[in-house]
């Protein structure tokens, strides 16, 4: 199988969203009115004899853009549409958070993404001056294929802790609304997290492939 690599800080996606899954990373907002015109070109890097054919940047929601990036070999034999999901978490209406199933974690099983996200509002739905409308999901971290179990890396919801899986790498957002990204978990830094999900492996460090099967040009 060829494999290939978009590089920057951002959530890329294939298009397979619509696959049963444990966990899901969610991106959602308070509603409000803004511009949702599309635009051309975000500075997406691609590898050694790849070439970016064309990246159409459209904003869903002040906050939250959408890039549609599609790639070729350079023998035109290998084209690659991904999409690639931009959250500033600078923004007060914009936010990442975790996903499982019905919006439970205490409670093993599958749910789609599509129905983990439907979960999320629903929950949230009653939260005065305060509802959240998921913009952007997709599936997150490796699970037990007969429970649903999370075995991948942490998952935090909302503050709470319902799997640590300590030393394992880890994708989350800090309790003062930070992005991080590591690896070896610690209880430490468990503590400062309010949303995280299990990333497996680290594929890329300080700019450079790392890991099992990681594209090297």
């Amino acid at each position: 199988m060829r494999k290939t690599k978009l590089t920057k800080f951002t959530s890329f996606v294939l298009s397979v969203l619509m696959v049963f899954t444990s966990c899901a990373v969610m991106a959602y907002a308070v509603p409000t009115t803004g511009n949702t015109s599309t635009t051309k070109g975000s500075g997406f890097v691609v590898p050694e004899n790849m070439y970016l054919v064309s990246d159409t940047q459209q904003n869903i929601v002040p906050g939250v853009t959408e890039n549609r990036l599609v790639t070729n070999a350079t023998s035109g034999d290998a084209q690659v549409v991904g999409y690639a999901v931009s959250v500033d978490l600078s923004n007060p209406n914009t936010t990442i958070a975790a996903g499982y199933a019905d919006n439970n974690g205490s409670e093993w099983k599958m749910k789609t993404v599509r129905d983990q996200a439907k979960a999320y509002e629903k929950a949230h739905a009653k939260d005065e001056g305060n509802k959240k409308t998921v913009v952007a999901a997709f599936n997150a971290d490796i699970f037990n294929m007969s429970t649903g179990a999370p075995t991948g890396g942490p998952l935090v919801m909302n503050g709470t802790c319902y799997v640590a899986n300590l030393g394992k790498s880890y994708f989350g957002i800090t309790k003062d609304g930070k992005a991080v990204i590591g690896d070896n978990l610690t209880k430490a830094t468990l503590d400062t997290l309010q949303e995280a999900l299990g990333g497996f492996y680290v594929i890329v460090r300080n700019g450079q492939p790392c890991g099992p099967g990681t594209y090297r040009s």
